[in-house]
């Protein structure tokens, strides 16, 4: 009895388990998807946030820079 028992029970239990599984595996995944896309935009971001920043010193303390170094050559070279 206690044979006949474990064994139809057992197999039953693997059964549900067995049909439990690919729901946690897709779960996971779409765990996983869900994270790679936040980092994926949270790069992004940090891309645009870069540009932007780069942009604004080029055209802003890198021009001041040139045309200030441009003046003291010319004062040097009339000197």
């Amino acid at each position: 009895m206690v044979g006949a028992v474990k064994e139809d029970v057992l197999k039953e239990l693997v059964k549900m388990r067995v049909c439990q599984l690919p729901d946690s595996i897709e779960r996971g995944r779409a765990d996983e998807q869900d994270t790679q896309a936040r980092i994926r935009q949270g790069l992004k971001e940090n891309l645009r946030t870069s540009n932007e920043q780069y942009e604004d010193h080029l055209k802003g303390t890198l021009n001041k820079l040139k045309r200030s170094y441009w003046s003291k050559c010319q004062a040097v070279e009339v000197s």
